[in-house]
């Protein structure tokens, strides 16, 4: 905590930082196309195109997030992926993949 309170101005500056990161993870921007996607989902969409067929607990796990997260995540780049093509599809067996 002295450490801290020497450094407040940088310790500041950091929680300033990441707070702004996490504001800018959670929005969503249109990145040349029609449907717009956080970044957040553009690291789910990644993780699943480097690891086809990755199991949603295994996904909950890379991304460092619960699975209801993840779940909640999936169903929303589902929706957005009816719209479009190629989208996420994750069957019952609880396996991702890109559908083409």
């Amino acid at each position: 905590m002295t450490w801290m309170r020497e450094h407040r101005p940088l310790v500041g500056l950091i929680i300033k930082s990441f707070n702004r990161y996490a504001g800018l993870y959670s929005k969503s921007f249109n990145f040349g196309s029609d449907t717009p996607v956080s970044l957040a989902e553009i690291q789910t969409m990644e993780t699943i195109l480097e690891e086809e067929g990755i199991s949603m607990a295994g996904l909950s796990r890379k991304l460092g997030v619960t699975r209801g997260a993840v779940t909640k995540g999936i169903r929303k780049l589902e929706r957005k992926g009816k719209d479009s093509s190629p989208g996420i599809r994750c069957r019952r067996t609880e396996r991702c993949f890109f559908s083409r």
